[in-house]
């Protein structure tokens, strides 16, 4: 089930204003309102427009996945000792926290900027 609370924090957290983000997701922004207060909730076609604006997930807006539950998971793994962990909502990233590591990381990040890149409109 949509949750405003998680709308309102994923788009301060990229520090755009509801004008902003109603420009993007193409509604008014007395929508953005009323979605951010649980007093409406974008239909299923909205909801995926505002998960690509946010740069998220329909699910983490749905608030089907939770951050403290998986860390949790990794404070009780014994194996997750001496590892980089990453988790920004829905990318999770387990890695030996060897110098290696951080190059899988770096080809990862560049994959998604080309992805980015390549989904934005041309100029």
């Amino acid at each position: 089930m949509f949750q405003g609370s998680k709308l309102k924090e994923q788009r301060e957290l990229l520090h755009l204003s509801q004008e902003s983000l109603a420009d993007r997701v193409n509604v008014h922004v007395n929508t953005i309102r009323r979605w951010e207060q649980d007093k409406q909730s974008p239909d299923a076609k909205k909801l995926a427009r505002l998960a690509e604006a946010l740069t998220t997930s329909v699910a983490s807006l749905s608030g089907e996945t939770n951050a403290s539950v998986l860390e949790e998971k990794v404070r009780n793994d014994e194996d997750a000792k001496d590892r980089l962990i990453i988790n920004n909502n829905d990318i999770h990233i387990n890695l030996p926290d060897r110098p290696e590591s951080f190059e899988i990381l770096r080809r990862f990040f560049d994959m998604q900027i080309a992805k980015a890149k390549s989904a934005a409109p041309a100029m």
